[in-house]
């Protein structure tokens, strides 16, 4: 084929010299001329010529654009978004809740997703003008707050629960200590934790997700709970430098886990026949039916103490069954086998034996239940 006209001077008009083997943020510097490659080509160092053009247009981004630098700002923005519709969902689960004892929870909830939201719509939008030392302080001042609802659920029952927010209040404080201190006495270039903080919070974290609600129907949301809670303060501890990921990054990830936990959680609830808070009647649940949308609703901790008070009344009552995590089961069958070995049969009970039952659980649950 003959070689088009025009070809070649259109070539060396628009690329006088070849790019270099540089990065691609360094590569306009070859086209200058006053480089060695163009060194004598002086007609075309006019501002009117598309070399000059060229030559300056990666000027304008900067040899020094990173990738956080680029998208730094989405990710940011993103994580506000997720905070944001969490705080709302977080609010609507607790206008359910009214009248409940997990009502303070979903609140606490709410609230540390919102103070997140706006955290990270500041730093998304003047991010620039802060140093890192106060970003990374103002974010985990604001993660601290995802500590304070599975610690609200510790102290759900009436008539202490109004008290025990001031707890969860006075959590929230020491857990952002090391922000707090960040603040008065800046030093250093970032907020680091220590290692002995870092495993404190990684505890009260794994309890307060896997432990209590690991033997529930909340299994998946606990475990995306945990992983977001160690995501937002992953870029405070002292691994922050071999850490992969920017801070913006590990902040979106953490959001997008939390609202994750968050979906989950309402799916899991929405398949339960039974479920806690809703607009039906519990007295009008069958016994295990209640029983395990209060074990679901308040996980282990509170589902041990009111398992082992209602087979003390049915020991001293003579009850024929017995109550088991997974429901009731007949009393003889649990004593000579292991509850989970019996947990699939579960014991229908007498009329008679059913309203003792009822009358056992209004008296435990009334203090966590809605008042009707």
């Amino acid at each position: 084929m003959g070689r088009t006209p025009g070809r070649r001077n259109f070539s060396r008009q628009f690329f006088p010299c070849r790019p270099t083997g540089r990065s691609r943020y360094n590569w306009h510097s070859s086209f200058n001329p006053a480089s060695a490659r163009c060194r004598g080509r002086s007609d075309l160092a006019t501002d009117s010529t598309p070399a000059v053009i060229l030559r300056d247009l990666p000027l304008i981004a900067g040899p020094e654009l990173t990738f956080e630098d680029v998208y730094g700002p989405a990710f940011g923005g993103l994580a506000a978004v997720a905070w944001g519709v969490t705080a709302i969902g977080c609010a609507n689960a607790r206008l359910k809740l009214r009248g409940t004892t997990l009502a303070a929870p979903a609140a606490w909830a709410a609230v540390a997703a919102a103070v997140l939201a706006i955290v990270e719509a500041t730093l998304a939008s003047r991010g620039d003008s802060l140093s890192e030392l106060t970003r990374s302080a103002w974010r985990f001042a604001a993660a601290a707050g995802t500590f304070c609802p599975p610690m609200a659920v510790l102290g759900a029952k009436r008539p202490q629960d109004r008290g025990w927010q001031w707890i969860v209040a006075s959590l929230w404080v020491v857990i952002a200590l090391p922000a707090i201190q960040t603040a008065l006495t800046p030093a250093g270039d970032r907020m680091e934790l220590s290692v002995l903080w870092t495993g404190f919070l990684l505890v009260i974290a794994a309890y307060g997700a896997i432990l209590n609600y690991g033997p529930t129907r909340f299994i998946w949301a606990s475990a995306l709970y945990f992983l977001g809670q160690a995501a937002l303060i992953a870029p405070a501890t002292k691994w922050q430098p071999a850490l992969p990921w920017f801070d913006n990054a590990w902040a979106c990830l953490g959001a997008l886990l939390l609202l994750a936990a968050w979906i989950a959680a309402r799916v899991a609830s929405g398949r339960a026949p039974e479920r806690f808070g809703g607009n039906v009647d519990p007295a009008t649940l069958q016994p295990t039916a209640r029983w395990l949308a209060f074990r679901d609703a308040y996980g282990l901790s509170w589902g041990l103490r009111v398992l082992h008070r209602v087979n003390e009344t049915a020991a001293l009552a003579g009850w024929p069954v017995r109550l088991a995590w997974h429901g009731f089961v007949d009393a003889a069958a649990l004593a000579e086998t292991s509850a989970s070995a019996v947990q699939e049969e579960q014991k229908d009970l007498s009329p008679e034996t059913a309203a003792a039952v009822h009358a056992t659980l209004d008296s435990l649950l009334r203090r966590f239940e809605r008042n009707t």
